[in-house]
């Protein structure tokens, strides 16, 4: 049972508004809501009101405990709605010799990249796999995530993915923070068989015994990768056992894969570094959400950068996540804000709303997480800050002082507490 709790005299509570529970797009992206002289109170891990000082410092004294936010900023946790997190090992060398010059081919050619962590992930243990993906969670949860979404695709054969769709059952029953499960079997094509018996078997055989802790199906339609017309069968298979369905698409070349968007209802389309106007005219057509990844872009080719402005400008919701993945292992939101501002034309305000409003509207959250509002998720975050301009400003700055998740704090003075990652369930022992 989680204790009420009041965040007392915050300088400012920021937060996005949703209209009706719809995601933000073209100018509404850089509306944010700015309160001041209230405080928040949270009781059985909801936002139970937003209350005057006077009142808030009442219930403090009648004995419900409180954290003082005198000088700081209240937002709402910060939601990263695509991640490849869940995985074993590491490529830390990789890291420099793309570095001193070797290209991404020429690493995959030597064994390494991809197959490299597919190797290391086939060698482990749900439990391991679990327990190596539980401490990126924590560095995400320190930096302000509270709410993130998970894939598998480093198995790439039937009894590998498996392993990595039980470890999502494990982390979703011991960690504190909300976790959203994606299937991603269809990440590349295994060197042991073809595109096309590759994905009658995921069609056939995987999607429709999927356990209901995988919310998704997701996958990679690019060159080299995965065809517009596998990509369909995939999206059907999933549609018709009922499980969410995002995209890959236009990382690599533009080869037609948001068309898709018009035939089923997308829940994201992601990386988009490549969409001209009319790959992405055929988002705006849908409700699909445009998911900018600018932190893995600015890491393999800061030339190619996404566009957020262009988002904007044609009335395309967009969210942000890190795409945190062991190529590049990045848990911070923070920095895929900053680089949104910096690099792809977005505005501090619509960063923020792609990382809150946005984000949970892409993860089917938008009832419950990414805003400030009496009733939702108490998942809050406490910044050391002035205003949002301080997010891109101050970056580098450590700037999250507190956090909050569906009203238990797990940081605390910028430091983790042992709550973290020990949530009660049936995977404790």
């Amino acid at each position: 049972m989680v204790e009420p709790l009041v965040l007392l005299r915050p300088e400012k509570i920021l937060t996005g508004i949703s209209n009706g529970g719809r995601a933000l797009k073209g100018k509404e992206m850089d509306n944010v809501m700015t309160i001041t002289g209230k405080s928040l109170y949270l009781r059985d891990g909801r936002i139970s009101g937003i209350l005057a000082n006077a009142e808030a410092s009442g219930l403090v004294s009648g004995g419900v405990a409180s954290i003082d936010c005198s000088g700081m900023i209240v937002i709402p946790g910060l939601i990263d709605s695509h991640t490849h997190i869940l995985y074993s090992g590491e490529r830390r060398d990789e890291y420099y010799m793309r570095l001193h010059g070797r290209t991404y081919s020429e690493i995959l050619e030597s064994g390494n990249g991809i197959y490299r962590t597919v190797r290391s992930t086939r060698e482990s243990t749900p439990e391991e796999i679990a327990r190596q993906t539980a401490k990126r969670i924590s560095r995400a949860l320190l930096n302000g995530t509270t709410t993130l979404e998970l894939k598998t695709g480093y198995g790439l054969d039937i009894e590998a993915e498996n392993r990595m769709i039980e470890a999502i059952r494990i982390l979703k029953n011991t960690c504190s923070v909300t976790l959203r499960g994606t299937y991603l079997g269809a990440h590349a094509i295994p060197a042991y068989t073809t595109e096309e018996i590759y994905v009658k078997e995921i069609c056939s055989r995987v999607i429709p015994s999927l356990p209901s802790w995988i919310d998704y199906v997701d996958v990679f339609c690019d060159r080299g990768a995965f065809s517009v017309e596998s990509t369909d069968r995939i999206f059907g298979a999933a549609a018709e056992a009922g499980k969410g369905l995002r995209l890959h698409a236009d990382e690599l070349q533009c080869i037609g894969c948001t068309g898709l968007a018009r035939k089923y209802s997308l829940k994201s389309a992601d990386h988009l570094i490549l969409s001209g106007e009319k790959e992405l005219m055929n988002l705006a057509g849908s409700d699909t959400m445009a998911t900018l990844l600018p932190t893995t872009a600015y890491s393999l080719d800061r030339n190619h950068m996404p566009d957020a402005s262009r988002l904007v400008r044609m009335n395309i919701p967009f969210a942000l996540a890190t795409d945190c993945s062991p190529n590049v292992p990045n848990t911070d939101l923070m920095e895929s804000l900053y680089l949104a501002v910096t690099e792809c034309g977005a505005s501090v305000h619509e960063a923020f709303n792609a990382v809150t409003v946005n984000a949970a509207w892409s993860l089917d959250y938008q009832e419950r997480k990414g805003q400030i509002v009496p009733g939702f998720d108490a998942d809050i975050c406490v910044l050391d800050a002035g205003d949002l301009g301080d997010l891109a400003y101050l970056h580098g700055n450590r700037l999250v002082r507190d956090v909050i998740s569906s009203g238990e704090v797990l940081v605390e003075n910028f430091s983790p507490l042992p709550t973290i990652n020990s949530k009660s369930g049936p995977d404790m022992e």
